[in-house]
């Protein structure tokens, strides 16, 4: 079971601090063309998750119910 939790770019560049910590978002234009590489991966998950929707608490919920049913 795979869980992809589905953020648009927009919202991922928001909340990635370009302080160096996280060396492939640095170059944003590389951020945008990995994000959109992976993308293509991470729609093969066994369930979607809109994180960008929910609380963290919702997500938390949402997951749980699909890994209990």
């Amino acid at each position: 079971l795979t869980v992809w939790l589905d953020v648009p770019l927009q919202r991922l560049i928001a909340r990635v601090p370009n302080d160096g910590r996280r060396p492939l978002a640095a170059d944003r234009s590389e951020f945008e063309r990995l994000f959109l590489l992976r993308k293509t991966a991470y729609q093969e998950a066994t369930y979607r998750v809109d994180a960008s929707r929910s609380s963290i608490h919702g997500i938390v919920d949402e997951i749980a119910h699909v890994l209990h049913a």
